[in-house]
């Protein structure tokens, strides 16, 4: 891998990651148009770079959510579609990262629900138990390329009525569980590591952090302002343009 290469998936990572346009649908899409194969382990750590902006952006609120066993258990809870379906359908979901169709399909039901959540009314700030269920289930299908685990979720939970902000929050310390678990399993799953990966890995880590800090950031600012539905366009096109071509 080149620092070019990693230059440019840590940049897709970091944008994509929080954007409600599936970073996993884009990263299948740059490696079949580049004819690039990332590296396992660079995969591992940029998703371990989406979890070090989690813990920066949320810093101050993750302290106030560990002294609550409310928000914990609803954490818990919604942690666990995610762990049935990352153990028991792990050959289907793997399988489906080589279809471009896949990808196009899923981006267009992406955009669907994103659109959805201009009709969304807010009647509550709480995440309620089931409610923490639902968007993990929400969370569990973003295994999928394609489904963007942003958009899944926090639109969710907000069609569920939880205010837009809380809804974005929920998902954001949802994913932290689930990026380190599947961190930890790749990792264990890493049987040696070539030299020469270590410098773009790095780069490719750094880059993935900065720019996804940034976008995190955007992200949290166009939710405040009620224009998530926005992203809908985008992922609709986009999945209409890859049915066409593919």
């Amino acid at each position: 891998m080149s620092i070019i290469e990693a230059v440019t998936l840590g940049v897709i990572q970091g944008i994509t990651e929080w954007l409600p346009i599936s970073s996993s649908g884009h990263l299948v899409l740059y490696q079949q148009i580049a004819k690039v194969d990332t590296p396992f382990l660079f995969d591992v750590l940029l998703h371990f770079a989406s979890l070090l902006v989690i813990l920066v952006v949320f810093r101050q609120r993750i302290g106030e959510i560990l002294r609550s066993s409310k928000y914990i258990r609803n954490i818990i809870l919604g942690s666990i579609p995610i762990a049935l379906a990352g153990f028991l359908g792990r050959d289907i979901i793997e399988a489906s990262f080589s279809s471009t169709r896949v990808v196009a399909v899923a981006l267009i039901i992406t955009g669907f629900f994103l659109f959805l959540t201009r009709f969304s009314k807010e009647r509550t700030t709480e995440v309620s138990p089931l409610k923490s269920m639902a968007v993990g289930v929400a969370q569990a299908l973003a295994l999928f390329p394609g489904i963007s685990r942003s958009g899944a979720t926090i639109s969710t939970g907000m069609l569920l009525g939880i205010n837009r902000e809380k809804s974005a929050e929920f998902s954001f310390i949802l994913a932290m569980p689930a990026i380190l678990g599947a961190t930890l399993f790749e990792v264990f799953r890493i049987e040696s590591v070539e030299k020469d990966l270590i410098i773009p890995v790095l780069i490719g880590m750094i880059i993935s952090f900065v720019v996804g800090y940034f976008s995190l950031k955007f992200l949290l600012k166009v939710i405040q302002r009620g224009k998530f539905f926005w992203f809908s366009v985008y992922c609709i096109a986009l999945g209409l343009v890859l049915i066409k071509v593919y």
